[in-house]
């Protein structure tokens, strides 16, 4: 038996392509009469010379009837409009082409500088850096391989730098502008210096600190195990230059200690936690310290955000379920509203009756404005201090093949009370003196004295 071969498959298009035509009549045959063709006046007669059959013409497809069906497929990250026949057929490559303008003529203009070989990393980091400047938001940006290891093993607990906690100095009486040293860790290498407490960083590496960025400083600071770093301190009235080695060192995010007001028989008793930075043992840090507290009859407690630039967003939230047993904490909005709602529900709620006193600062920044907020608006705590950082916005970080990561601004956030805080920070409840310590024992003693920090002890936790 005969067997036939199965007919090829071919797309539509490619049959439309395939497909045969009818012969020609051959030479010196006559052609089948002519057709009449409504569609076009050739004269009296009202016929045409035949040219074979007449081409099926196209009818473009109906957009479609939703919104979200025309969007889809069609939403590109690229600035550019859509293009007119949106819901129509695609477009062919030559169109598509001319369609991806701005996007297409950005790789273009980068290509001579991501693919010269002369360039290498530095040259596809510094056109990577200028597209993301075009979008106007300091906190997208790209973290080259050491800062994005240093950055998760930040979020772990663990740091690759010099061990020093920074902040804004408090600017008294003219004092030089620079970055205050809040603490420095217990054996790292800026310790080992005799960097104390109150010192002032002028400057990192022959760069000045005075209008420094406390994000920008905190990077100068980390970076590859073992390389070293050349700052310029001042302690007192005297500026010396330090030489130091980075190290690894695990960052404790949360101390605390015990501060008593004599003669006060209310909240004599007062627990005060430090939290430093939002790493994934900070929550579980702020419990083991209220714990602690706790067993040495502890009647409130002052939590301290001052010179907190944030961390990780979940801990953030647990640490409001700590001290609220209900109430909204944040909303987390995008171009199109409110996205999420974060509610404190009780099943976490370690103290939520004591009363409670919050510090801030400038230096307050991200996932501490979100705790600042949450406590403030729901009545929870008293606000002491000035007005915070100012950033709303949350990050995603993505990992890259090469090493590196890219930090995207994915939404932003608002208070309980749907107050935006982006560039205007948290408002406290009352001002902080100036000369208001930064350090627990600092805080001790001026509970003690009162009067030489300009502080009504006995009204501490009074609301007005």
């Amino acid at each position: 038996p005969t067997t036939t071969a199965p007919a090829p498959r071919c797309s539509s298009r490619c049959a439309a392509r395939t497909r045969p035509r009818p012969a020609r009549p051959p030479p010196g045959t006559s052609p089948p009469p002519s057709v009449p063709d409504p569609d076009r006046s050739t004269g009296s007669s009202g016929a045409r010379p035949w040219r074979g059959p007449a081409r099926r013409r196209r009818t473009p497809l109906p957009p479609p009837a939703s919104a979200a069906a025309q969007s889809w497929g069609w939403r590109s990250p690229s600035p550019c409009p859509l293009p007119p026949t949106a819901g129509r057929r695609p477009h062919r490559p030559r169109s598509r082409r001319r369609t991806c303008c701005s996007w297409r003529r950005g790789a273009r203009w980068t290509a001579p500088t991501t693919t010269s070989p002369s360039t290498g990393r530095a040259g596809s980091d510094a056109a990577i850096k200028k597209m993301l400047a075009t979008l106007d938001d300091p906190f997208t940006r790209l973290l080259e391989p050491e800062k994005f290891k240093s950055l998760r093993s930040g979020t772990q607990g663990a740091l690759t730098g010099v061990g020093l906690s920074i902040g804004y100095p408090l600017a008294l009486n003219g004092s030089p502008a620079g970055l205050s040293v809040m603490s420095a860790a217990p054996g790292g290498p800026a310790e080992k210096a005799g960097i104390m407490s109150g010192d002032v960083i002028l400057a990192i590496d022959d760069t000045s600190a005075q209008d420094m960025d406390i994000y920008d400083a905190a990077d100068r600071l980390q970076g590859p195990e073992g390389s070293s770093i050349d700052l310029t301190i001042l302690s007192g009235a005297d500026t010396r230059h330090v030489v130091l080695k980075r190290e690894r060192y695990t960052l404790n995010p949360v101390r605390s200690r015990m501060c008593e007001i004599p003669g006060s028989e209310d909240s004599s008793k007062i627990g005060y936690i430090k939290l430093t930075t939002f790493n994934q043992n900070a929550a579980g840090s702020v419990k083991e310290a209220i714990k602690k507290l706790r067993e040495n009859n502890v009647k409130a407690f002052v939590l301290d955000l001052r010179n907190n630039s944030g961390g990780l967003f979940p801990e953030g939230i647990e640490i409001a379920k700590i001290w609220m047993d209900k109430g909204v904490i944040v909303y987390i909005c995008d171009s199109r509203g409110v996205r999420d709602i974060y509610e404190a529900d009780g099943a976490s709620t370690v103290a939520a009756s004591e009363p409670l006193v919050v510090l801030v600062n400038k230096g307050t920044a991200s996932a501490s404005e979100i705790l600042a907020g949450a406590l403030k608006d729901n009545k929870r705590a008293v606000v002491y201090g000035e007005p915070t950082y100012g950033k709303g916005k949350i990050q995603s970080v993505f990992a890259l093949s090469d090493g590196s990561g890219l930090a995207v601004t994915v939404a932003r956030y608002e208070t309980p009370a749907r107050t935006d805080i982006d560039k205007v920070g948290v408002t406290p409840d009352r001002p902080l003196p100036a000369s208001f310590p930064t350090d627990e024992d600092g805080f001790c003693s001026c509970l003690r004295d009162p009067a030489s920090c300009n502080l009504n002890a006995a009204r501490l936790f009074v609301r007005s």
